[in-house]
């Protein structure tokens, strides 16, 4: 159909590409930043208990930290400054609560005056993600009143954070830095692509359906998130992905019509030849790449979910626009294929040289020594990731131009920089009757005075821990009669105790200088330090949240990695019609994955070289999220070399009946195409490994070195040198066809 109606099929997706991109334009607004639920988890209970059970308007809350370097901040001026501040975040929809320093309920809120002040914003939202839909309109309604009164104190500094402040912050910069990776790729797989075709125009059609895949997809994303949720990593994936399977899988069909055109004037038989190669192989190849996606979707976080999703369809739109859209370009442009001629003769002398059937029959004389070496060296870039610490990055690994990260800075001057992330532990009666009682009070300073012991912890806000300082008797005296110590310090009611008695809520604040991995511990700690018959202690909070995330993507990852394999397994054998090679294919894969990992954990964890990324320290520490997308997206990325090279094998098998006279005709085949479609993968993750955001960059550096070892080491030589010596049991128990 392609030959046939060419420009039919242009001009629907010609449509489809103003449609969906303008969709695309919306899609990132509507991404959920941050983290979403982690289902049946402990946080999510104290979340949703949080907003359900208590009157506390600070729940959901931001906190905006001010700062003059030219007066205090209880001077008369920023007082006023201060009050207008709260007329205009009371007059924003999202705000329930504000409390100025002046009207704080306890007076461990009130920061010294010289060193700045903080203003406690209570939000309307039920959770963390309706939190960041609030932040633009916040900022916007603070921004209006700083600015008019910067002009007369321009040493006027001012930070809005909080958690939501932070994954809001993150999706802005994820945006951001999307943006800068593609400049720095375009230009670079552009030049990779013209040294490696010798044409302008050839060169241009795998970089249209790349960025046109990538539009497509984003507007596919945009029409999802209007029935579910999907994280902003959708966006990451869409992009890295997008770019790299569009222009390969047309890199791959445009070489083939090219080669096939060489032999024949009849762009007709030739498309329907290449489409009957090439197009089988990018269908069979995107089919693995979607098989690795649908490893994330069975996890179940938000997360590594919409990373699925997002690849899944990046991938889908590619194979449809390499099959239908690319041939009626190629049909339509024929004759300019190889323009402009000069540029085409100059690069092809330059290229005549064609060592890669060199490379072949060095392979095949030596398949033995070439195994032994490349596996060594693969086992030796694998060996760092057994030391892997699993956690989040220490140190400042956010960028100091993020607003939550200003803010924070502002708040930990005044010491108060445990606000902004709190441990939230509930203690709730299991048969709800009231819990604060005289009898409750001894358990409750118990784990107060733990609490106040460990190193981590800065202050604690809970029914024993008020700011008057009440002695053990004296709270023992106070809750003989809870009403009236209600009456008596109104804070207890309206923050600390559900509406229904039941239950209290002990905020624990984590000092600034305590690592994600040590609040986690701690979170997981306290519930065996309360001693409280016939209650259930609850604890939430991001360090938490981290907790519960972590524990559900460690359980789920096996199933995800089970389904992988055999799935690819599975689709392997049937297309090949073999055992062993997509049993080889698939242990391939893994060394491909463990290989780029340990390089990961040299450079990020261990710190060797991360300079040159950017990096001004070791991290310490790798996300556990990065292992399990690394794996599935190398799996199926990986597998498309694989793909093609035995493709070329398979053809030249069925034509010679010889396994080692195909195997070297396919390498030198495919080896040229191959290595110009890693090296694109490799500047399409290497923009991202110089994205600002640490994970980002992790995944983006191990993605480009995975890819990089798959097409050179593994799939250039290892895979043609383990078919050397397999033999004809390569193609056991399938039958060569008929010559």
């Amino acid at each position: 159909m392609a030959a046939r109606r060419p420009w039919w099929i242009v001009g629907v997706w010609l449509v489809l590409a103003v449609v969906f991109g303008r969709w695309a334009g919306l899609a990132p607004d509507r991404l959920q930043a941050g983290s979403g639920d982690v289902p049946g988890s402990t946080s999510v209970q104290v979340d949703r208990m949080l907003a359900k059970d208590f009157a506390n308007p600070y729940i959901q809350s931001l906190v905006l930290a001010v700062r003059s370097r030219r007066q205090p901040t209880d001077s008369p001026a920023i007082k006023a400054l201060l009050v207008r501040i709260e007329q205009a975040l009371r007059a924003s929809p999202d705000v329930r609560a504000v409390m100025l320093p002046e009207k704080a309920i306890d007076s461990r809120l009130v920061a010294d005056p010289a060193k700045g002040a903080m203003v406690l914003i209570g939000l309307k939202a039920q959770d963390v993600h309706g939190a960041e839909l609030a932040i633009p309109g916040i900022r916007q309604a603070v921004d209006q009143v700083m600015t008019q009164t910067k002009s007369s104190d321009p040493t006027l500094t001012w930070g809005v954070t909080g958690r939501a402040a932070y994954t809001f912050d993150l999706n802005k910069f994820n945006a951001a830095d999307i943006g800068e990776a593609e400049g720095r790729v375009v230009p670079v797989t552009l030049i990779i692509l013209i040294v490696g075709f010798g044409a302008l125009v050839a060169a241009g059609l795998p970089m249209i359906m790349g960025i046109l895949a990538t539009g497509v997809s984003m507007g596919v994303i945009y029409l999802l998130t209007g029935s579910m949720p999907i994280s902003n990593l959708a966006q990451n994936a869409v992009t890295m992905i997008g770019l790299a399977v569009g222009i390969d899988y047309s890199l791959f069909v445009v070489y083939r019509f090219r080669e096939i055109r060489a032999q024949t004037a009849d762009v007709t038989a030739a498309l329907m030849e290449t489409m009957a190669t090439a197009g089988k192989s990018v269908a069979y190849s995107g089919l693995t790449v979607v098989i690795g996606m649908l490893g994330l979707m069975v996890t179940p976080l938000l997360e590594t979910q919409s990373v699925g999703i997002g690849g899944c369809i990046v991938v889908i739109v590619s194979v449809l626009l390499a099959v239908t859209f690319l041939p009626a370009l190629l049909a339509l442009l024929g004759p300019w294929l190889d323009s402009p001629r000069w540029l085409s003769r100059r690069l092809v002398r330059s290229n005549q040289f064609d060592w890669w059937h060199g490379l072949a029959r060095q392979v095949m004389a030596r398949p033995w020594r070439i195994s032994i070496v490349c596996l060594a060296v693969l086992v030796a870039m694998s060996l760092p990731g057994l030391g892997t610490r699993f956690g989040f990055p220490v140190g400042r690994w956010l960028p100091d131009s993020m607003e939550a990260v200003r803010g924070t800075d502002m708040l930990i001057a005044m010491e108060q920089g445990g606000l902004v992330a709190p441990v939230n532990v509930v203690i709730r009666t299991k048969d709800r009757s009231p819990i604060l009682a005289a009898t409750s009070v001894p358990p409750l300073r118990a784990l107060s005075r733990k609490l106040r012991a460990d190193a981590r912890v800065a202050d604690i806000y809970g029914p024993v821990d008020l700011a008057s300082g009440l002695s053990d008797l004296q709270y023992l005296m106070l809750y003989q009669q809870p009403e009236a110590a209600f009456s008596q310090y109104p804070a207890i009611r309206q923050f600390m105790v559900s509406t229904d008695r039941s239950a209290v809520l002990v905020q624990v604040l984590i000092k600034p200088d305590v690592e994600l991995h040590q609040a986690k511990d701690l979170a997981q700690l306290i519930p065996h330090w309360v001693d409280m018959p016939g209650t259930e202690v609850l604890v939430g909070g991001q360090a938490a949240y981290y907790v519960d995330f972590d524990n559900a993507l460690q359980r789920s990852f096996p199933l995800a990695m089970g389904i992988v394999l055999v799935a690819t397994f599975v689709a392997l054998a049937v297309a090949f019609r073999s055992v062993l090679i997509p049993l080889k294919a698939v242990l391939m894969n893994i060394l491909s994955v463990t290989a780029g990992y340990g390089a990961m954990v040299l450079v990020f964890q261990e710190g060797y070289g991360g300079q040159w990324l950017g990096l001004s320290a070791p991290t310490q520490a790798v996300p556990v999220i990065t292992p399990v997308l690394l794996f599935c997206i190398v799996f199926g990325l990986s597998m498309d070399y694989e793909v093609f090279l035995l493709s070329r094998i398979k053809e030249a098998y069925d034509r010679l009946g010889d396994n080692t006279a195909a195997t070297a005709e396919g390498l030198a085949a495919t080896g040229r195409i191959i290595t110009s479609a890693a090296l694109i993968m490799v500047a399409v993750f290497g923009g991202f490994a110089l994205a600002r955001v640490a994970v980002v960059k992790m995944l983006g550096f191990g993605l480009a070195v995975s890819v990089l070892v798959d097409a050179t080491i593994i799939r250039c030589v290892l895979v043609p040198a383990l078919m050397r010596l397999l033999g004809r049991w390569n193609w056991w128990p399938g039958t060569r066809r008929p010559v």
